[in-house]
């Protein structure tokens, strides 16, 4: 047998008749998470950076989406089912964990008040403006 690149060759010698097997690696895809987080005082604007990990780790961030009750949201790619390491930024702010970064696994996880919670989402009850 021999590996080229990602793919692997297989020979076997049945009977005098030789045989080849061509296997190659099939991608899985992956859930993406949905990242809710709670700043401690309003803001106009807030970003996420994300680090999941894997083989290799790959990172990215995005400008979040203000969704209820003080809440944001953003979609993490490719995350779902592995864990992933979170931090947030507002103004001159950056929360990450005191430097840990905030380490979540799930279709969702919402960050509050130092706090990580995965596989939940925030309950923004709606109410009319008086």
């Amino acid at each position: 047998s021999t590996k080229n690149g990602t793919n692997v060759d297989v020979w076997t010698s049945n009977g005098g008749a030789n045989q080849q097997w061509k296997f190659r690696p099939v991608g899985q895809s992956q859930k993406s998470a949905t990242v809710w987080y709670r700043p401690s005082s309003a803001q106009s604007r807030v970003r996420v950076q994300w680090r999941v990990y894997g083989s290799p780790d790959t990172t990215g961030g995005t400008e979040m989406t203000k969704a209820c009750g003080g809440w944001w949201k953003a979609t993490v790619p490719s995350a779902g089912s592995t864990k992933v390491g979170l931090s947030f930024s507002y103004g001159s702010t950056t929360d990450d964990n005191g430097g840990k970064l905030y380490d979540v696994k799930g279709e969702s996880a919402a960050v509050s008040g130092g706090q990580a919670v995965t596989d939940v989402t925030p309950n923004c009850a709606a109410t009319a403006k008086q």
